[in-house]
């Protein structure tokens, strides 16, 4: 018994350290012409956890629904020869819940001329759990009407070295460039280096959404350049706590720059903003 016994141990000692030296790698799919893919859709439905889609140069019009987890969406050669959209849904790019950790980085986001509510990177309120966002390198173009540019909800999540331009939602309701909102618990979001055309109502927004408990916590809003928004070039409200506000520019806002909205934010956004610096 004892020969059989360290017999099946060496064997499953040997399955260990092949699985070691030989791990199940990621894939890497390529679209574009003359690629295994022509279209991103395709590629995402043969994409596994942790694969990369690198997407060539030329105009993809789809609606990208993001459900494969920890997956990279990148252009080869960047945001001004790669452009998704405006596809057929309100949403250009969306990002759904308990994905881990999403990159999107280096596209021409192009918004529908006839949908009034687009928005272009969307990550939603109910796709915030389990969930990190990273949104870099994107320019969002609005050709009439914008909803939200760039939204992230999940904690960490980073929207870094993006350009959006904006245009008005409705007379009712606000267009936003960056939006960070929550309606249950989000923090750590990290909002850099972007730059904000104008056209928008709000350049950088940071609230909760509702009566509920929903807070967003250690957010930070540095190096971004905002300018002719509408109303403000950053508003923050809500249950919103310590919120880093640092060398940004904001030029050109006719109402407000920086705003801190208390007592309900516009209506929609119980509790009060605190430990903003």
């Amino acid at each position: 018994m004892k020969k059989i016994k360290s017999i099946i141990i060496g064997i499953l000692l040997i399955v260990s350290i092949l699985a070691i030296v030989n791990p199940v790698s990621a894939a890497t799919l390529e679209v574009g012409s003359g690629k295994p893919y022509t279209t991103i859709n395709a590629a995402l439905a043969n994409a596994a956890a942790g694969d990369t889609i690198l997407v060539y140069p030329g105009t993809y019009n789809e609606y990208v629904n993001i459900t494969v987890s920890d997956l990279t969406l990148k252009s080869v050669a960047g945001r001004d020869s790669t452009i998704i959209g405006p596809g057929t849904k309100a949403t250009v790019i969306n990002i759904n819940s308990g994905l881990g950790t999403i990159t999107v980085d280096g596209f021409t986001v192009l918004l529908s001329n006839t949908i009034t509510n687009p928005g272009g990177i969307i990550q939603g309120m109910d796709s915030a759990t389990g969930t990190t966002s990273i949104v870099k390198n994107n320019k969002v173009v609005t050709q009439k009407y914008l909803r939200n540019g760039i939204q992230v909800t999940g904690q960490n999540s980073q929207v870094i070295g993006n350009i959006i331009t904006g245009g008005p939602l409705t007379e009712d309701w606000a267009s936003s460039g960056i939006t960070i909102v929550s309606s249950t618990t989000t923090k750590n979001i990290l909002v850099k280096d972007n730059h904000i055309l104008g056209e928008m109502d709000y350049g950088i927004s940071v609230f909760t959404w509702g009566t509920s408990a929903g807070e967003v916590l250690d957010t930070v809003i540095e190096g971004n350049i905002v300018e002719k928004t509408v109303y403000a070039g950053i508003t923050i409200g809500g249950k919103v706590s310590n919120t880093m506000v640092r060398n940004n520019i904001i030029k050109n806002n006719p109402v407000n720059g920086l705003e801190e909205i208390h007592t309900n934010h516009y209506g929609y956004a119980a509790g009060n903003p605190t430990g903003t610096k």
